[in-house]
């Protein structure tokens, strides 16, 4: 990165640090930055992980790209949390100067959604199924997203022999580490009419957090802030109401405890609840910090992420809760079962959100040609 001119001043924003000054919750950090009181766009703002455990104090969060998610003016750069740590403490006692050095490249990448679907069952009435496939680009991505792809393929190999009332399609979307661009762009690559013939959406990222906890997307907002129909559009809402109450049922019937979680469009069912098209589904947590009361529900570790290797290089075969995979992926596999046997009313033709039309392609069952992602690496 090109040093400014003149030396730029330099804002330390930590994560928990930006919640407080906000007042907010979890910040994406696109909205860290943003927030910072005025930033000058010479500033370099520099990130530094909290509630880091100690053998990971030196890890810097991967892809940091992915994680601001959307494009921001002020050059930012990523630290370790023990390097964020010394560099914030060494301000306590006066301004320090600071050498920021960073090495960047940039490349085009291509990359294709991944589809399967059952020869039977009305194509009028589709169940979309989706997890996304792509990792951050360090270890496994067990967890992230290796839960929810391996589940929705254990839940495809299972239909073997069951004949659907409706269609089902298996998505394993690409890049939505770097935007939701795998599913963003399908959605938009359909036309207003085959928008119209998807009954729901199934999504399912990270369903086998160590630490984790049940949550079900809140399709009904009744444990939400209020959201505006850009992100949620009017014809999404009542069958993802429907679509919670599924999860909810299942779980009550199962006597398995549950919470809700924000259905904010975070994940790849977010390009769809804007098209109009319904949508549920299943979390179970992330970079979160599991509470006390959470702990005594669910077990686990109060005070420690849901998942500690979130977005790090040991998110590996040994960081998944066996516990949390079965509970989760068997709840998934009552939804779609509940929905691809169900009765359900035609839904009007959508025509796609204009945010969303930035990709284009084919129209109809057709395969989707490869997209284009920009990536960047630090």
């Amino acid at each position: 990165m090109d040093a400014p001119d003149p030396p730029a001043k330099v804002a330390l924003v930590g994560k928990a640090g930006a919640q407080r000054r906000l007042g907010q919750g979890d910040l994406p950090v696109a909205d860290e930055i943003q927030g910072f009181p005025d930033p000058d766009p010479d500033d370099v703002l520099m990130r530094a992980e909290t509630n880091r455990p100690p053998e990971k104090a030196g890890e810097v969060r991967s892809a940091l790209a992915g994680d601001i998610g959307q494009v921001v003016d002020t050059p930012t750069v990523g630290l370790s949390f023990a390097d964020g740590n010394s560099l914030y403490a060494a301000t306590q006692a006066g301004p320090v100067t600071a050498t920021v050095t960073t090495s960047t490249f940039v490349e085009t990448k291509t990359t294709s959604n991944v589809f399967g679907e059952t020869t039977g069952g009305d194509a009028n009435k589709v169940i979309v199924v989706g997890a996304h496939l792509d990792g951050v680009g360090v270890g496994l991505g067990s967890n992230d997203n290796g839960s929810g792809s391996g589940a929705i393929l254990e839940m495809a190999q299972a239909l073997r022999g069951v004949y659907p009332k409706n269609k089902i399609r298996f998505i394993w979307f690409s890049a939505e580490e770097s935007g939701l661009l795998g599913s963003e762009h399908y959605v938009a690559s359909l036309s207003p009419t085959d928008r119209g013939k998807i009954a729901a959406m199934l999504n399912f990222d990270m369903i086998g957090s160590p630490n984790f906890v049940n949550m079900v997307y809140d399709g009904d907002l009744s444990d939400s802030e209020p959201i505006g129909d850009d992100v949620f559009a009017p014809a999404a809402r009542p069958y993802s109401a429907t679509i919670e109450k599924i999860f909810l049922d299942y779980f009550k019937s199962m006597r398995i405890p549950n919470q809700p979680t924000a259905f904010d469009g975070r994940s790849d069912y977010g390009p769809f609840i804007a098209a109009g098209i319904p949508a549920g589904g299943l979390f179970t947590g992330a970079e979160g910090i599991k509470t006390p009361a959470e702990a005594a529900l669910y077990g686990g570790t109060a005070g420690e992420q849901y998942d500690g290797c979130y977005h790090l290089g040991c998110d590996d075969f040994f960081n998944l809760s066996n516990r949390a995979l079965d509970i989760n992926s068997d709840a998934a596999a009552h939804a779609l079962i509940t929905l691809a046997q169900a009765t359900i009313p035609n839904r009007p033709a959508t025509p796609a959100p204009t945010a969303q039309r930035r990709a284009g392609g084919t129209r109809g069952h057709q395969l989707p040609t490869p997209l284009t992602v920009d990536a960047s690496a630090q």
